[in-house]
């Protein structure tokens, strides 16, 4: 039994062979990872397929998903988040030959709770405290053109003019106006 020289159109039936094939490498991560929808306590996101691939994991630092999903299942919900939460998402595509290496992010944030039960207390004839009940949040306060920021549920407004009519009102960070307003004069 020897080895003999091997020309590949002129095979001899003496010739064993074997077919290889190479490992298929890790599939790339998939483009245009968005952000579809967001409210208060969860956040949709959105790509496009990867050819070939039918599973995504999905992961943030919140919660460790694996979605398995045909190529038309390019969406996933992320529920039960915490009000005005931000959250680094990644979205890698798996096959048999591996999972992305560099699963691309996307960065988004839940929507605070409107502020609600705007007080008006202790009115001078320059200053008043606005106060207000919602979830702890950074907050942008105004009285007309006076605005300010706050972390807290209270703030005084002071430098005022005298005998004025203001239209205050409070506003959570990320998100559209809602001004949450009412009126008071000094």
């Amino acid at each position: 039994f020897g080895v003999e020289g091997l020309n590949i159109s002129n095979i001899s039936s003496s010739t064993a062979t074997l077919t290889v094939s190479t490992l298929i490498g890790p599939p790339a991560a998939p483009s245009n990872l968005h952000v579809v929808a967001i409210n208060s306590n969860s956040i949709t996101y959105g790509w496009d397929p990867v050819p070939k691939v039918n599973t995504y994991k999905v992961g943030s630092e919140w919660y460790k998903i694996t979605v398995r999903s045909h190529t038309s299942d390019t969406q996933i919900t992320v529920e039960k988040l915490p009000a005005n939460t931000c959250i680094t998402t990644y979205v890698a595509s798996k096959t048999a030959g591996g999972t992305t290496r560099d699963p691309n992010p996307a960065i988004a944030c839940t929507r605070p709770v409107k502020p609600s039960n705007l007080v008006v207390s202790d009115i001078s004839e320059t200053e008043f405290t606005l106060t207000w009940d919602g979830p702890a949040a950074f907050f942008s306060v105004f009285a007309d053109i006076n605005v300010h920021t706050t972390t807290s549920n209270s703030f005084r407004f002071t430098s005022l003019f005298s005998g004025t009519q203001y239209l205050v009102g409070v506003t959570p960070y990320n998100y559209e106006l809602l001004p949450g307003s009412t009126t008071v004069t000094t």
